[in-house]
């Protein structure tokens, strides 16, 4: 899934922080346990509060991705 992140990353420029954690070790782990991560990929789109805008498990398109992060900024 990293090249259609890094993909979007490009797209968008500035206007989203993409952020790709991996939870093989406690420290990273520490990171998903405030948002309930449950599926790995876990797509998590916050708000500039902080706060859940859109949320997906599972493996996702590029397209699918795109959508939910759009939605997530309001789009």
């Amino acid at each position: 899934m990293y090249p259609a992140v890094r993909d979007l990353k490009k797209e968008l420029g500035n206007q989203v922080v993409f952020i790709v954690a991996n939870f093989r070790n406690d420290e990273t782990l520490k990171l998903a346990t405030p948002y309930g991560v449950r599926y790995v990929p876990d797509f998590i789109v916050l708000d500039s509060a902080g706060n859940i805008a859109a949320r997906e498990g599972g493996a996702m398109s590029i397209e699918e991705l795109r959508a939910m992060v759009l939605r997530g900024l309001g789009r």
